[in-house]
Parts: structure tokens; sequence; C-alpha cells
């Protein structure tokens, strides 16, 4: 998992709420709980792509940034590529739902998401806009295999 995964999911939650334009101090709002719980879907997504980057990834390809999210998805449904590529992030989201679950998470993940107090869902956003999510954030962080 990443090193310092509690900055990871800070800077995660930040990106939400900075495209929100919802603040993160000054007070707990019902918009405060939904940036956790897409934050809890983005780490947790991150937490996967990272599993299958292990798993897959050469030097010579990395599986950066959505090359992992689109891989994972080609692996898993043997889709056309030009089909994966052209899914949103919600659709993706939608289409892996049994690999975002919770307990198949590495123990770390899991910590992180306690340490949050955000391992108890509460109603998302209506919507998951694309540029909420950054593919390469996690480039950002060192890791530990």
């Amino acid at each position: 998992m990443i090193d310092n995964s509690e900055d990871f999911f800070r800077q995660i939650q930040k990106r939400i709420a900075d495209h929100r334009g919802i603040a993160l101090d000054g007070g707990i709002t019902t918009d405060y709980y939904k940036v956790q719980n897409q934050a809890v879907l983005f780490f947790t997504l991150e937490a996967v792509l990272e599993e299958h980057r292990k798993k897959f990834a050469t030097p010579a390809n990395p599986l950066a940034g959505k090359q992992a999210l689109h891989h994972l998805i080609l692996q898993k449904y043997k889709w056309p590529l030009g089909d994966i590529r052209a899914l949103s992030l919600q659709d993706a989201l939608f289409v892996l739902q049994e690999d975002l679950i919770g307990d198949k998470l590495p123990e770390s993940a899991k910590r992180v998401i306690k340490h949050f107090a955000a391992q108890t869902p509460t109603e998302p956003f209506a919507d998951i806009d694309d540029r909420e999510w950054d593919p390469i954030l996690y480039q950002q962080f060192p890791k530990h295999w």
C-alpha cells in the first residue's frame, strides 16, 4: 500500500471537496459526509488498482493512471478496449462494484478508512464527475510492496 496513506486519503478528499466547492473545515455537514463517502470510494478504487498493478505491471508498462483501470476491466470482462476507454468513471465504478467491497481490501487500506471514521456509508452524491478523480495522484506518494 502507499506509504502515508492517510495523506493520500486527505488529498483525494480535498480534490473532491474543492471540485464541488465544499468546505472540509468549520463544521460537519451533509455535504461533508458525501465528500467523505466519495473519498472512500476513490481510495478503495486506488487500493484495488494498486493490487492490480502488482500483478500485471511491468517496467516497460507500469499501467500508470487510467491504464490500470482499463486493464482491470479488460481482464475481467474482455470488452473491446475502445468501449472500456469510453466508459465514464461512474460507469467504470459500477461495473467494478464487486471489486470495491471493503472486505476485499488490504488491511492497510481498511485501517485508513476506519481512521477517518468513513466505514459507514452515507448518502452519496447523485453523480460522479470524472474530474474529481486524479488517476495519477498515487504517483506523488511512495509505496512499499
